[in-house]
């Protein structure tokens, strides 16, 4: 049984390899699946313990905004396990702007629809969304701007919610500078 690899092992430690053929075909591979995201200005997912989310905890982002002239997407991102007991999840958003101003908004985010199949991608019994916070915005000032999200769905420990996270991209725009 250990023959084999005995074998396999001298084979590929005694085989004389020209360094750069190995070396080359892998960095090509590293440029290959290391795209560029020129549109993402800022996405950050955080894990949420044991699949666990605290009515009272609140995830903290802070996104820093240095082009007031571009239009923005933001997206959530959340990954539910396939055991999640609710069909939805609503959240309580909290975004202050570097000059103190607060807006707080309570949103209803359907995860799966009325015959329980989980929108989104899956991968085994792990599903991720990403939805749509607000499309097509401007931040009118440079600076950090702070995302606080949490869980409202009347539960002190909301079980089944693996990651969240957020996503704010520039708006794509044509050749011809305006907007698709």
């Amino acid at each position: 049984m250990r023959r084999p690899v005995k074998i396999l092992a001298f084979i590929f430690l005694h085989r004389k390899m020209n360094f750069s053929a190995l070396f080359f075909p892998l960095v090509l591979l590293f440029f290959l699946f290391s795209s560029c995201d020129h549109s993402r200005l800022f996405e950050e997912n955080k894990t949420l313990e044991r699949s666990r989310w605290n009515k009272n905890e609140q995830l903290r982002f802070s996104v820093v905004v240095k082009d007031t002239t571009s239009h923005y997407n933001i997206f959530f991102n959340i990954r539910n396990e396939g055991n999640y007991p609710y069909s939805n999840l609503y959240l309580f958003s909290n975004v202050s702007s570097p000059a103190g101003v607060s807006i707080t908004d309570t949103l209803d985010i359907a995860l799966a629809d009325s015959h329980g199949k989980w929108y989104g991608s899956g991968l085994g019994d792990l599903y991720f969304l990403q939805v749509s916070y607000k499309s097509d915005i401007r931040f009118p000032l440079t600076g950090v701007y702070t995302f606080n999200v949490s869980q409202g769905m009347r539960v002190n420990v909301l079980e089944g919610i693996r990651n969240f996270g957020i996503r704010v991209e520039k708006v794509k725009t044509e050749n011809s500078g305006k907007k698709k």
